[in-house]
């Protein structure tokens, strides 16, 4: 068992977390990724989004100062002066990106969000070979009435009735994806956070956040495992289902699916193994909809080290929660501090070559899609 208090994180280490929090705190959740098959993943939010465009619209000539740099200092550093000379260009800048994201969804509505999802959308229709910019949100399923707040965000995609009946409301979820599907932008569809009406702990849900608070302030009511997994497993289909029938196959087929944001650290309030059962019965709840959807998970932070062992443990030799059935179709994790070590992390405790030969398998038909 693996414990998710952000204090015993098996997987990253105390300065990274650090480095993490006040990354958040300071500027919004980043992360940037090696090119995955369909295109190169850039995690941004917040401030930090907003300063990573505005630096992507100049070109700055660069010299450093060669007497500077070759002062080396006796412990091994050396200063470095570098000149920047604004007005020299250097041409074009070539985006090699087209995965973003975000933490709250509501914003992509409102004026100047539907600006930006426009202009993300230019990217993919530029150069010799388009192809699709893609866009990952948080908190597409989490309760509320679709009012934006920082780190925050909801869709009131369901509820129940006195009985208990399910009740789905895709009114501000295709408002959203209306948004990205007239700027040609396509979903990165997270599956999530948890509504308040199938939380095993709903309350407090909806939490107020500022840079000046604890990160782990915004861990509530959202994210905790479902108090009924076939209830869960059935919104996602009938969310998928609706999908469909809204844009069309042709159109969903490509959208890339996966369940929750990070589950091996806070944004996740249950056991590892609850988490898979999270996962299989949305997936389930994708493929009943559209066999051939691309699914995959589990989008961990970081490598994911234990979990995502697990995860693949699973995913080759477990027993599906929701079908019986064995498989997932690409493997993906948010490239931070220390996570082109994926491979040796995950691999620690595989050397078998039986081992080595399943993993093999896996993998060629599978994706490792960094983001």
């Amino acid at each position: 068992m693996i414990s998710n208090n952000s204090d015993s994180w098996p997987d990253i280490t105390v300065p990274e977390k650090r480095q993490r929090t006040a990354a958040l705190q300071d500027a919004g959740a980043i992360s940037s990724a090696l090119l995955p098959p369909r295109g190169c993943g850039v995690r941004l939010s917040s401030s930090a989004f907003i300063l990573s465009l505005c630096f992507a619209q100049y070109q700055f000539a660069i010299a450093a100062d060669s007497s500077s740099a070759s002062a080396v200092a006796t412990n091994g550093s050396f200063p470095v002066l570098i000149h920047v000379d604004a007005s020299q260009s250097k041409g074009e800048l070539h985006p090699i990106w087209r995965f973003f994201g975000a933490d709250e969804p509501n914003y992509a509505t409102m004026r100047n969000g539907k600006k930006l999802i426009s202009e993300l959308g230019l990217l993919g229709v530029t150069g010799t070979q388009p192809k699709p910019v893609y866009f990952r949100a948080h908190n597409l399923l989490t309760s509320g009435d679709g009012t934006a707040a920082f780190k925050w965000g909801s869709t009131g995609a369901y509820d129940e009735d006195s009985s208990g009946k399910p009740i789905y409301n895709w009114k501000i979820l295709d408002e959203i994806f209306d948004t990205y599907h007239q700027s040609d932008v396509k979903p990165y569809v997270e599956i999530g956070f948890m509504p308040k009406a199938l939380s095993t702990k709903p309350d407090p849900y909806q939490h107020h956040w500022g840079p000046r608070n604890r990160y782990d302030e915004i861990f509530t009511g959202w994210a905790y495992p479902p108090n009924d997994y076939k209830k869960w497993g059935d919104l996602v289909f009938e969310w998928t289902k609706h999908c469909v029938e809204k844009y069309g196959r042709a159109e969903v087929e490509p959208w890339y699916w996966e369940v929750w944001n990070e589950p091996n650290i806070g944004y996740w309030k249950g056991t590892p193994q609850e988490f898979l059962k999270l996962h299989d019965y949305a997936i389930d709840g994708v493929r009943r909809a559209l066999p051939t959807a691309n699914v995959g998970g589990a989008d961990t932070a970081g490598s994911g080290g234990r979990f995502t062992r697990q995860f693949l443990e699973h995913c080759l030799n477990g027993t599906n929660f929701a079908t019986g059935k064995i498989g997932t179709h690409w493997i993906s994790f948010h490239s931070m501090p220390r996570a082109h070590r994926f491979i040796q992390t995950i691999m620690s405790g595989w050397e078998s070559p039986i081992n080595c030969a399943r993993l093999k398998t896996a993998f060629a038909s599978s994706r490792l899609i960094p983001n």
